[in-house]
């Protein structure tokens, strides 16, 4: 099934992209690794990624990143922004190539993708 890129994958984007942005400045340092924080705008990444595919979650990799900087740091970090895009890709890619939607990802494919 080839599912094309749809309404609802650029609904999705915008929402992933809004949430991305406003959640760039949220941080949780991590005390015993110096300037190291977990930021939540990944989890938001990663699970629009894995329900809308790569495409969606390069997009909001993309533009969620660039538009983070740009708003709260006064410049864009390409050398951040396009990792960040392809990290949605790449987990829009392995939630497809296992099925996550359908339930695919089991203990058998878990320890096959090792």
């Amino acid at each position: 099934m080839n599912k094309k890129f749809g309404i609802k994958e650029v609904v999705a984007a915008g929402i992933g992209t809004a949430l991305f942005v406003v959640l760039t400045t949220i941080q949780i340092p991590l005390g015993f690794i110096p300037n190291t924080s977990l930021q939540p705008r990944v989890a938001v990444l990663a699970f629009f990624a894995a329900a809308f595919g790569p495409i969606t979650g390069g997009i909001i990799g993309l533009l969620g990143h660039a538009l983070g900087d740009a708003l709260f740091y006064g410049s864009v970090w390409w050398s951040w922004v396009f990792p960040e895009a392809l990290f949605g890709i790449v987990i829009g890619l392995f939630a497809k190539k296992f099925a996550l939607k359908e339930g695919g990802f089991d203990k058998k494919n878990a320890m096959a993708s090792i």
